[in-house]
């Protein structure tokens, strides 16, 4: 077997072996970027169509890493939780908070078991939250007789 481009399949094995030795933490787009092998701006797009997770704390954007598998896909599941979750109103930080909560939610993400989070995300009921009247705001029914 002969490889057409040495150097690429070099640097795409070093890449593979990098991202599976820091699976753990998060970092930044650029950085995530440079692990995937791709731009900044295909990380931030992949990112805003809910194809992963971002924290996005002042002032930094993070990529927590449980969400790649060691060849820097995304893991089964992932998508669909990210979808579910967004369809209930949740932000992507409050996800990762739901996820990073219990480490054995993380242990299954990563193991493959992601239809399993799935469903424990759906029985989860969002609490309707009704707005509180401000004094002095409900609109004033007179009878001018």
């Amino acid at each position: 077997m002969e490889i057409a481009d040495p150097e690429r399949a070099k640097r795409d094995v070093l890449r593979v072996l990098e991202f599976a030795s820091i699976r753990d933490g998060s970092v930044s787009g650029s950085r995530l970027a440079e692990l995937l092998g791709t731009s900044r701006q295909n990380v931030q797009q992949r990112a805003a169509r809910g194809g992963f997770l971002v924290r996005a704390s002042r002032p930094n954007v993070l990529y927590p890493l449980w969400q790649f598998a060691p060849d820097g896909s995304v893991v089964p599941g992932l998508s669909t939780m990210i979808a579910l979750a967004h369809r209930k109103g949740w932000s992507d930080e409050r996800l990762i908070a739901w996820l990073e909560a219990d480490r054995s939610r993380i242990d299954a993400i990563r193991d493959g078991r992601g239809a399993e989070l799935v469903a424990q995300l759906d029985e989860i009921r969002v609490p309707v939250t009704r707005r509180q009247r401000r004094k002095g705001t409900a609109p004033t029914i007179r009878d001018d007789e």
